[in-house]
């Protein structure tokens, strides 16, 4: 893996189903203009999501669905069910930013989720303080959330 310079860290989107939804479209655009000197990816399984990545002018990467689903679905120990498959879909986006991470050889990016909204005085730069590690926002003592999930690795 490519150990990257802080500068070059990716802003990385997962959006795994349908065709995007317009509130993700809106945040995609706003990023772009947030952040015109970072690279911003989206990471989808459907290859129609890959026009309107190009029309704003980020970077889109294609990843199988099917790849997945047989995977996860035999070793999950929550209820497939709960909360129309809440499990499932937040370790499909995980896979999903590995399979990426793997065939781009790169070892650190910045996962948002759609629905969260960053801005210019995001302090990307306290992230090189934290060396080879996951974080990610801690809600309380004993809740996390993976709304921003930051991969740092060499």
């Amino acid at each position: 893996m490519v150990v990257q310079n802080l500068d070059c860290i990716p802003i990385v989107y997962v959006y795994l189903g349908n065709n995007l939804p317009n509130y993700a479209k809106k945040n995609l655009v706003a990023s772009c203009k947030r952040f015109p000197n970072r690279k911003i990816v989206l990471i989808s399984d459907k290859e129609k999501n890959l026009n309107f990545a190009k029309k704003i002018g980020i970077e889109f990467f294609r990843i199988k669905k099917t790849v997945f689903n047989e995977e996860f679905k035999n070793v999950m120990h929550h209820p497939y069910q709960f909360r129309n498959g809440f499990w499932y879909h937040t370790i499909s986006r995980f896979y999903a930013i590995y399979k990426y991470l793997e065939k781009k050889q790169i070892s650190t990016c910045l996962h948002v989720e759609l629905d969260v909204v960053i801005f210019p005085n995001f302090p990307f730069s306290n992230f090189a303080l934290l060396g080879n590690c996951l974080a990610y926002t801690k809600v309380s003592e004993n809740e996390s959330s993976g709304a921003i999930f930051y991969v740092g690795s060499s």
